[in-house]
């Protein structure tokens, strides 16, 4: 029986443009990062490294998952830290992988559905630090999410996550599902609403 050995990562870089340029010497589709970019990533490095909550703007097709993915792949390779790359919806999990696996070299593995149907060969290389897990919002804010334990979260378009933030600390009730339970709420709240 034979025994199939992983090969080491190298570690041996002090930013994520310098491990980038190692991804870039072994497949010739990756470009960049762009100066901007790495002045963004220069930036994080700088003055947010060891910081717990970091955010960042960028325009609308600036490459923000580009800096995203090296800030990443980076703290995942350096640190071993187990990290994941949130995405408001499952097109763009989907885009994420294929663009980090296609283009930038990244490996990263997608997550979308019920967690009982992950692969177990991707939740095996997120959970030992082998590979960036790209996944949705919903599999971050539910009460049982496989992403508890994550070390580093990084949300792609942050503002979109509100709904599914918000969603778990309200409560709704309808008017006329549960007419006397809301007239009764409304009642205790009128002299505090408008």
């Amino acid at each position: 029986m034979g025994f199939r050995l992983r090969s080491v990562e190298n570690t041996n870089f002090s930013s994520p443009q310098e491990m980038y340029k190692d991804n870039k010497k072994k497949t010739k589709k990756i470009k960049g990062p762009l100066d901007y970019q790495s002045k963004m990533i220069d930036f994080y490095m700088g003055e947010a490294l060891n910081k717990k909550d970091v955010a960042f703007e960028l325009p609308t097709g600036s490459g923000k998952t580009l800096v995203g993915l090296l800030i990443g792949e980076f703290r995942r390779r350096k640190n071993k830290e187990k990290v994941v790359y949130v995405c408001p919806n499952n097109q763009l999990v989907h885009q994420v992988v294929e663009k980090a696996n296609n283009v930038y070299g990244i490996k990263v593995h997608g997550f979308t559905g019920k967690k009982d149907n992950y692969d177990p060969t991707s939740e095996a290389a997120y959970m030992t630090a082998e590979a960036i897990a790209v996944t949705n919002y919903s599999s971050i804010f539910n009460t049982s999410s496989f992403f508890s334990d994550a070390d580093i979260l990084i949300f792609d378009d942050a503002h979109s996550s509100e709904s599914y933030i918000a969603s778990n600390w309200s409560l709704e009730i309808s008017r006329h599902k549960n007419s006397n339970l809301y007239f009764s709420i409304v009642n205790l709240l009128k002299d505090h609403l408008e």
